[in-house]
């Protein structure tokens, strides 16, 4: 009895599929040229979907990034408005003569602090904290008045975000339109005591 020495043949599913594609253009496994004409011709089909999937894909991610930054710097320049504005109240408790530009400068010492903050903005002299002295009884100083907070950071300085603006652009018509160039934020806040100048 002889015994058949050579393992049965086994392909890989690439190769198979393209096989299976020769097939059905009506190809035998017998037109040995022809079928492996074919065969070559499936082979780098897998790479070119690879590279329009995969294109996609990092779109998507890079998409997905950009726009969490955007909500993670948001939130940080909201928080920063807050500050600002809790820290006036604090300063005209204990007597500052201009609460809301402690206020200010108190956000600003914030800002030097963090380190995300200073990487989004391009040039520091774009950042801007501002406040707007709002409703005040001239004829009662002790009554608080309204003072607005407004803090600005512009998000120029990230090459992903610039990338992703001028793409956006491109689909668009205005860079602006998806990303913003400018993130701003406000807090209002009653402080007691004395007439604020605008800053």
């Amino acid at each position: 009895m002889a015994i058949n020495a050579t393992p049965p043949r086994r392909t890989l599913p690439a190769a198979r599929m393209a096989r299976e594609a020769c097939a059905r253009q009506g190809l035998r496994v017998a037109d040995g040229a022809a079928n492996a004409a074919c065969i070559a011709g499936q082979e780098g089909s897998a790479a070119i979907e690879f590279a329009l999937v995969s294109s996609v894909l990092l779109a998507l991610l890079f998409g997905v990034l950009a726009y969490g930054a955007l909500f993670w710097v948001q939130q940080k320049v909201a928080h920063l408005a807050g500050d600002g504005a809790r820290y006036a109240v604090a300063a005209s408790l204990q007597g500052a003569q201009d609460p809301a530009a402690a206020g200010c400068s108190h956000v600003q010492h914030l800002w030097q602090q963090d380190a995300l903050l200073q990487s989004v903005a391009a040039n520091a002299s774009q950042y801007v904290c501002a406040y707007v002295q709002g409703a005040c009884d001239e004829t009662a100083p002790s009554d608080p008045c309204l003072v607005v907070f407004t803090v600005t950071c512009p998000v120029t300085g990230w090459p992903l975000l610039n990338a992703l603006r001028g793409l956006a652009g491109v689909f668009t018509g205005s860079p602006d339109a998806l990303l913003p160039s400018t993130l701003t934020a406000r807090a209002s806040v009653r402080v007691p005591g004395m007439n604020l100048s605008s800053g």
